[in-house]
């Protein structure tokens, strides 16, 4: 199911069919799942740096294209940022809608106070004015705070401030004093602006008082370390009752032969402790030995005292589809559960625990049988 926590070289998914229904399908599956499971990763990972915070997708302008768009949205919810700016995205899937108004606002009125003040008359209980198209704390700040108590003489509370620009750990801080010392603490910092995992990381590390976080282009393109593009690809494992087996020099890419079965063990306090990939009618038990798929070498005994779960279930059958489709927070509470049970190094950004995704020893020796034939033949 979508939210699921997934691993390197395991098998997302299996497509059964004539070769050329199989083939037919490949280039639209690895088109959405490569993309949107990117993105997904991506906005995981950016909101675990908020570590509480609020992220709102800002990437639609940046997104490859409309289309693009709306699968960054889609995505980005199920890996826990579940608002958009994308009004399109919330109304096609039901994100809720947020967002603040353009540069182009300010610049549109005579001074600054004035689209404030215009702004604040229109949404007077959804204010959140973007305060550093001039000059944040000499400007922005000081109209915003002039607007907040407008606001408040007719019953309503300024909802926060953007900033889009310059030092935001050190500018959010002093925005935060000056609301505070005014008597406005409820007002709410907002951030954006190239934001992603690493960077929402450094400036909580400096002290920034930043409420919520709007990521857009490189949430939308999953720029940055590791990201730009995931590399999942679609192989034929078996066809009428023959394993197949993709060669390469490079042991870790060779793909694993014939229909699997794709399991998680699990701990009885509900953690993850590690992924095996098995022959589908293949029995494992707690105390095998299984192999680590890129070093043979590296072996170790299944725990004991877990028990394994299939990851994968059935969702079409002869060409109709068996299972329901989830809803994006079902999707995303998943994602959300999964991620609070794996490894807690799992989640560090820097040199973060290995998660183990093994194989047992039948396909471990099916892969290498196969291997032999292939390259005695060449």
């Amino acid at each position: 199911s979508e939210g699921t926590v997934v691993f390197a070289n395991e098998p997302l998914l299996t497509v059964e069919g004539t070769l050329a229904e199989a083939q037919f399908v490949e280039t639209a599956l690895l088109n959405i799942i490569n993309f949107q499971t990117l993105v997904a990763t991506k906005a995981s990972r950016i909101n675990h740096a908020a570590a509480g915070g609020a992220v709102i997708e800002f990437g639609l302008r940046r997104a490859q294209g409309p289309d693009g768009g709306l699968s960054v949205a889609r995505a980005a919810s199920v890996g826990g940022v579940r608002s958009t700016s994308n009004v399109l995205a919330g109304k096609t899937f039901g994100i809720p809608v947020r967002g603040t108004h353009a540069h182009s606002w300010v610049m549109a009125f005579p001074d600054e106070l004035s689209s404030f003040r215009a702004y604040a008359q229109t949404f007077p209980d959804a204010c959140i004015l973007l305060v550093d198209t001039y000059d944040t704390l000499k400007s922005g700040i000081p109209n915003a705070l002039t607007v907040a108590r407008e606001l408040r003489e007719k019953g309503h509370e300024l909802a926060g401030v953007r900033i889009d620009s310059g030092d935001l750990a050190y500018l959010s801080r002093e925005s935060r004093r000056q609301f505070d010392d005014a008597g406005f603490p409820n007002v709410k910092i907002v951030a954006s602006n190239e934001l992603d995992e690493y960077i929402i990381d450094s400036m909580k590390s400096e002290g920034g008082r930043v409420d919520v976080y709007g990521a857009g282009t490189r949430l939308a393109t999953c720029a940055g370390e590791g990201g730009g593009a995931l590399g999942g690809v679609y192989k034929l494992v078996r066809i009428a009752d023959r394993p197949k087996l993709k060669v390469t020099s490079d042991i870790a890419k060779a793909t694993l032969p014939d229909r699997k079965r794709f399991l998680r063990a699990v701990a009885p306090d509900g953690t993850f402790i590690q992924d095996l990939i098995t022959l589908a009618d293949e029995a494992v038990h707690p105390g095998d030995t299984v192999f680590d798929p890129s070093n043979p070498m590296q072996h170790r005994a299944l725990a004991s005292g877990i028990r394994l779960e299939d990851v994968r279930s059935v969702v079409m059958e002869g060409g109709q589809r068996i299972s329901p489709s989830l809803m994006l927070d079902e999707m995303a509470d998943r994602c959300a559960d999964q991620l609070r049970r794996l490894p807690p190094g799992c989640l560090r950004f820097i040199n973060p625990h290995r998660y183990k995704v093994s194989i047992s020893r039948d396909l471990k020796v099916l892969r290498d049988r196969l291997m032999e034939e292939v390259m005695d033949g060449l």
